[in-house]
């Protein structure tokens, strides 16, 4: 998982520290992955989720 959200966020976005990033479906492994590694790489991050709570 968190080879193909590395892929995503860095190689296809270009992701860079200070940006925002929205990640859809955060609550599956790969949205979990992609939260934590844009987290670490000093992303704004907002997420959504279909569950209701």
């Amino acid at each position: 998982m968190y080879t193909t959200a590395w892929s995503g966020l860095f190689g296809n976005l270009d992701l860079r520290p200070g940006e925002t990033v929205v990640v859809r479906g955060a609550t599956s492994s790969l949205g979990q992955a992609a939260v934590n590694l844009a987290v670490d790489h000093s992303a704004t991050v907002l997420t959504t989720t279909q569950d209701p709570q």
